[in-house]
């Protein structure tokens, strides 16, 4: 009837709360520990490895600044000992111009040789300012690249081994509430027997009953 179906009802209750309670006396499944530890050395693994990427990303692009300035320096130097030849000779062919022994020309020419080597050492000056500032820009967006990379992989380690401790501990606060989920169950099953037994009628001697008056 309607109260043995109540009864049984609560004891189904009391039966998944005890079930509940010690799950959660057990802690987390072995399985969830070991899924989360992979986690935490995943990105461990992760962050590492792109953090080793960039610093590698940063030693190219110094090294790339350091041949190009190299370089340029070089046809600096080289464009300068032309120079100072070409002005030597310009002032010799001035004299020489002076005097008479060479055509307007000849010296026109010479100092056209200058001017153009002046403005090609103007030009690799700025070509060296142009590497040297690319360079620099290029390295320090690198290194703040890198400082995300390292602060987000902080933040994700910290994160990972935060829930490998949540999975891993066992609150009391969760088996104290569990523990009250199954006193709650075991006081609705004794309500239940309580009132199942009220239901029954009881004789003080055997006998039968005859006749029920309404």
């Amino acid at each position: 009837n309607y109260l043995q179906d109540e009864v049984m009802q609560a004891q189904a209750q009391v039966n998944v709360a005890r079930t509940k309670l010690a799950q959660v006396k057990a802690g987390a499944k072995q399985g969830e520990v070991d899924a989360q530890r992979a986690e935490v050395s995943r990105s461990s693994a992760q962050s590492i490895g792109e953090a080793r990427t960039q610093r590698e990303a940063i030693a190219r692009l110094r090294a790339q600044r350091d041949t190009d300035t190299v370089a340029q320096k070089a046809s600096i130097k080289r464009i300068q000992a032309q120079l100072r030849n070409a002005q030597s000779e310009l002032k010799r062919y001035q004299q020489l111009y002076k005097a008479g022994a060479i055509s307007a020309s000849l010296f026109e020419t010479k100092e056209l040789a200058v001017n153009e080597l002046l403005q090609q050492r103007n030009e690799a000056q700025a070509t060296l300012n142009r590497i040297q500032q690319t360079g620099l820009k290029q390295v320090q967006e690198a290194q703040s690249e890198l400082a995300r990379i390292l602060k987000t992989g902080d933040s994700q380690a910290q994160s990972a081994t935060a829930t490998l401790s949540k999975v891993s501990e066992v609150r009391t606060v969760d088996i104290q509430a569990a523990q009250a989920e199954v006193n709650s169950a075991i006081s609705a099953l004794e309500r239940a027997k309580t009132e199942l037994a009220k239901a029954y009628i009881r004789s003080p001697r055997l006998g039968q009953i005859l006749k029920i008056h309404t």
